[in-house]
């Protein structure tokens, strides 16, 4: 990755989202001069920085972030698959907390009844 190719997506990126360096690195919890040397093209990103810058803006689409290649910023189409994908993750959670819940249910059963004295 090119030093100055960066610092040019840097840039447009805090300007893009309306913030300054220093209000970035807060979002990103990076101190100043990191976000500093990224766009003066003294520094490279780690790949540290990168996953900050990503996680804190799900809409960046990495690729241009990382290359330079494509958009600034996903598609609304790609965000709505995203949502529809976290949404179904989310309901598979909650399937498999109420199935913990239910087989707990089910050994605590099966140990009452283990410890009952039996009545013929």
């Amino acid at each position: 990755m090119n030093d100055n190719e960066f610092s040019v997506r840097i840039n447009q990126l805090i300007n893009e989202l309306g913030h300054n360096k220093k209000s970035f690195a807060q979002k990103i919890d990076v101190s100043q001069p990191v976000i500093t040397h990224l766009c003066n093209g003294r520094n490279n990103p780690s790949l540290e920085i990168l996953q900050k810058i990503i996680i804190s803006y799900p809409t960046i689409n990495p690729e241009w972030l990382i290359t330079g290649n494509g958009d600034t910023f996903k598609k609304e189409s790609d965000m709505k698959a995203l949502e529809k994908k976290m949404l179904v993750l989310d309901d598979i959670d909650k399937l498999i907390v109420a199935g913990n819940q239910s087989l707990h249910k089910a050994i605590q059963l099966i140990r009452d009844l283990k410890s009952t004295p039996q009545s013929f």
